[in-house]
C-alpha cells in the first residue's frame, strides 16, 4: 500500500523516487474530496456530500491525480492518508 503524507495548501509537490511515501500539497477542498475517494464514494456522491457542483468534483479529482502524479482515478482509492497537516 501507498502512504500519502498531505499537508494543506499549494506549494510544489515531491515524490520520493522509491514510490513509497509520496508527499503532496493538497487544499483543504481536495483533501476532502480525496477522503472521500478512499472511501469509495462516485463523482455524484462526492458533489452531494460536499455540497459542490459535479463539475467542481472533477476538477478537484483532477488536480489531486496531477499532484500525486497518478493518471487514473482508480489509483487514488488504494492511497492511505497517514497524516493530514493544515496550514
Amino acid at each position: 500500500m501507498v502512504k500519502l503524507n498531505i499537508t494543506a495548501r499549494s506549494k510544489p509537490r515531491a515524490i520520493n523516487r522509491d514510490k513509497t511515501v509520496v508527499k503532496a500539497h493538497l487544499t483543504p477542498k481536495e483533501i476532502e474530496v480525496l477522503s472521500c475517494i478512499t472511501q469509495g464514494q462516485s463523482n455524484k456522491e462526492i458533489a452531494a456530500t460536499l455540497n459542490i457542483s459535479l463539475q467542481t468534483v472533477k476538477n478537484h479529482i483532477q488536480s489531486i491525480m496531477l499532484k500525486v502524479n497518478v493518471k487514473k482515478r482508480t489509483k487514488l482509492v488504494p492511497l492511505n492518508i497517514e497524516k493530514v497537516k493544515l496550514m
